[in-house]
């Protein structure tokens, strides 16, 4: 028998790696409604979604489309659908079609918004115009433009603006959503202010992505002004206030930004796997707290990987301990990124052009082909980030048009003929986004994700690039030794990865070790079994059989089982 197998097969795998493909699908908003669907035709139709009404059932599950626009009118027209033990988990498609004048104040409910509570959820091809939520509970809350709170499977979000003014006195205020475990937007917008005192506020969700689950905004953008006033949690981003995982991909904010973490897209990305990529600000950032505040174009404090980003807004901190970016605040990893100078201010004074407060970041990695001076992510004055189309497809601008190896990750350049445009007439002469149907080249990668415990680390490489291996992983008692994939043809067989070769597929990879002290032994996936863990496992068995033949009366099998386990000890602790 294999033993090394055989022990793959059992072990806990401590530490792995997952490349797959990231397809970004656009939303079809043509997509045909079903026969079943229950039309809202007026706001008595709109207050029965989640009941029971005259007309026959409404239930959390339903599919709703709105079938002509609606306007409410007054205060406190409308009560929150849906509860934490009952969610909704339907859909609602607002066909092209609005429902303005939307308000509703509470000093009692949790969470507020159009719906309180969501699980699963779809809504798509919808408008909201003119809402004003607020909530003065005195414990935490959270308000959202259309959810207060998504559940664990999340919620799905696509073709739908929300307009008007969101606030909440204490904990988080989302322009669409105010807290969700995992969600996607997709062509989505918010205009108009979102204000929490003592919390998140972000523009299109204040908080989300935790655990291993993630927000994803795609083709989204945000014109309002988001501000929390909170010294000691107090996050605003123009799309997101904080987020563990998330990636962000063909975005902008022209909205102000005010908060003690403050970012054009982000206020704060707490984990390395996010990503922002292929988007930009135009909206002014300013941050303020007592003792520590962290201000940048595109994200006030992140963790993970900013490329072919840019930021025209000013960017302001106030503090004794302020932590300042054109870019990010702090940022471990940043290419092809471009800020306008003199934009930055540190107390009211004007500072020195810095991309990135935090020490040891890696900027541009390592560029195919070389990159000129004037293509290095920083600070550039406005005629450089306003070149000609023609300059800019040409690679004959600052936005760099090649390759980026920033340490394992390969990621492409600027792409001036399907993601990004320049119009003079637009945009002030900057960059634009086409907001096609084409996303920005992530569509292409593969996505590594390292698993260290409980912490998951993503990476994205070109297919048919090299990368450079993660950090050994470090565990007491075990000794790293290599990374290793499954065999297709024989379930049982590995393959040790060879980095100097090209990344073409996906695949699921493992970290095998060995338990320090020991010299030799099978490298298994996770925990080696160690001599002393073989040894009991066998004693356990042989008494168990020891047991059993007492218990049935097994003529001779008690003297075997006996002298077995003596034997087995005297070896063990003898040698």
């Amino acid at each position: 028998m294999n033993h090394t197998k055989t022990a793959m097969m059992i072990a806990v795998s401590i530490l792995s790696l997952l490349v797959v493909a990231s397809p970004l699908i656009a939303a079809d908003s043509s997509a045909e409604i079903p026969s079943s669907a229950i039309p809202i035709s007026s706001s008595s139709d709109l207050a029965l979604m989640g009941s029971t009404g005259a007309s026959g059932a409404y239930p959390l599950s339903g599919y709703y489309y709105l079938t002509k626009d609606i306007t409410l009118t007054g205060t406190n027209n409308i009560t929150p659908i849906g509860t934490q033990t009952a969610p909704f988990t339907g859909t609602l498609d607002g066909d092209g079609y609005k429902i303005s004048g939307i308000n509703f104040s509470t000093t009692t409910l949790q969470n507020t918004g159009l719906f309180a509570w969501a699980d699963g959820a779809t809504i798509c091809n919808l408008t909201l115009d003119n809402l004003t939520l607020s909530s003065t509970y005195n414990n935490s809350q959270t308000v959202g433009g259309i959810v207060g709170t998504v559940s664990s499977k999340g919620i799905t979000v696509t073709n739908t603006s929300v307009v008007g003014s969101i606030s909440t006195n204490n904990n988080n205020a989302g322009g669409i959503v105010g807290t969700a475990t995992t969600a996607t937007f997709v062509n989505c917008s918010f205009e108009g202010s979102v204000t929490s005192k003592t919390g998140l506020a972000g523009g299109l969700i204040a908080q989300g992505g935790s655990g291993n689950q993630g927000i994803t905004i795609l083709q989204s953008h945000n014109s309002g002004n988001i501000s929390t006033t909170d010294d000691i949690i107090g996050v605003a981003g123009g799309l997101i206030g904080l987020s563990n995982y998330f990636t962000i991909a063909n975005c902008y904010n022209t909205g102000s930004i005010s908060g003690k973490v403050a970012g054009g897209l982000v206020g704060n990305g707490s984990h390395p796997s996010t990503i922002i990529i292929d988007s930009y600000n135009t909206g002014n950032i300013s941050a303020e707290g007592t003792n520590v505040a962290s201000a940048g174009g595109i994200a006030g404090a992140m963790f993970g990987s900013i490329f072919n980003c840019y930021s025209t807004g000013s960017v302001s901190c106030t503090a004794t301990t302020a932590n300042i970016g054109g870019i990010s605040g702090d940022s471990p990893r940043i290419a092809n990124c471009y800020y306008l100078s003199d934009k930055l201010s540190v107390d009211g004074s004007s500072t020195t052009d810095i991309i990135t407060t935090i020490s040891g970041v890696n900027i541009d990695g390592f560029s195919d082909p070389t990159r000129s001076g004037d293509q290095e992510s920083g600070a550039k004055t406005s005629s450089k980030m306003k070149p000609s189309l023609s300059n800019a497809k040409g690679g004959q601008s600052i936005f760099y048009t090649g390759t980026t190896h920033n340490l394992a990750l390969s990621v492409p350049g600027w792409n001036f003929t399907d993601i990004w445009t320049i119009d003079p007439l637009k945009n002030d002469g900057y960059p634009t986004l086409q907001m096609s149907d084409t996303y920005t080249e992530l569509d292409d990668l593969l996505t590594l994700s390292f698993s260290y415990g409980d912490e998951v680390v993503k990476m994205y490489v070109v297919p048919g690039d090299t990368i450079t291996p993660p950090d050994d992983p470090v565990f007491e008692g075990y000794t790293f030794l290599f990374w290793f994939i499954y065999m297709d043809e024989d379930p049982y067989g590995i393959i040790q990865l060879d980095f100097s070769k090209p990344i073409t597929k996906s695949a699921w990879l493992d970290g095998a070790y060995s338990a320090d002290g020991t010299g030799e032994g099978e490298a298994v996936s996770g925990h080696e079994i160690s001599s002393f863990q073989t040894a009991l496992l066998i004693i356990c068995v042989l008494a168990v059989i020891v047991f059993c033949a007492w218990r049935f009366g097994i003529p001779g099998m008690v003297a075997a089982g006996i002298t077995a386990i003596v034997t087995m000890v005297a070896f063990w602790f003898f040698g």
